[in-house]
């Protein structure tokens, strides 16, 4: 499966996933709940919007282009709500791919 397939699989199941990503030189780890896949305006990369959560308690917002993603697998923990502040439509974004849901299923 590609790296795009298991993050649209992790955003449409709301699964945790570690990935592995290309910082310039440096590779680095990240725990993470994606959220939203697209295309960005500015650059026209492909873009996965995605709390970071290495650090729970200083969990924040990153933005990681795809083509830097060296691995991505999910967890066995899954999310059961977005996180504060998610937008599903980021107007950074040119197209969304995917995207979780925020609407509250009764």
């Amino acid at each position: 499966m590609s790296i795009t397939a298991k993050l649209i699989q992790g955003i449409t199941t709301m699964s945790e996933m570690k990935i592995r990503y290309k910082d310039g030189k440096e590779i680095k780890s990240y725990t993470i709940e994606p959220h939203l896949l697209g295309k960005f305006k500015s650059t026209g990369n492909i873009v996965l919007s995605a709390h970071d959560v290495t650090d729970r308690v200083n969990a924040s917002w990153k933005s990681f282009i795809v083509q830097n993603i060296l691995s991505a697998d999910a967890t066995c923990k899954c999310f059961d709500n977005p996180a504060p502040n998610y937008n599903p439509q980021d107007k950074r974004m040119e197209t969304i791919i995917a995207s979780i849901t925020t609407e509250i299923e009764e």
